[in-house]
């Protein structure tokens, strides 16, 4: 992981109070591997909100959240950012 997916992955981390361990992040290549990984964080950190949905956030608001965090950090407009995209190629980030 370079200098960029590193601060990228620290950013994430504080937004949503997790933390992905650095074999969980050698596994993200893309997008919705990102995601995937944040989503299943906060399924795991918030077994409690399983009980009642309004306090959990969907795997949609983690997807906009995330977006948004690459948009601040690249400058590419959220809504050009795609789950496919490989977060070192087709984003440009290290």
């Amino acid at each position: 992981m370079g200098l960029d997916s590193v601060d990228l992955l620290v950013q994430v981390e504080k937004h949503f109070g997790i933390s992905i361990s650095d074999i969980e992040a050698e596994k993200i290549i893309t997008v919705q591997d990102f995601v995937n990984i944040v989503f299943s964080k906060i399924l795991a950190k918030n077994h409690d909100a399983l009980l009642d949905p309004k306090k959990l956030c969907s795997q949609q608001d983690v997807e906009e959240i995330i977006k948004g965090i690459f948009e601040k950090s690249t400058g590419i407009p959220a809504q050009n950012i795609k789950l496919k995209d490989r977060i070192s190629s087709d984003l440009g980030i290290d």
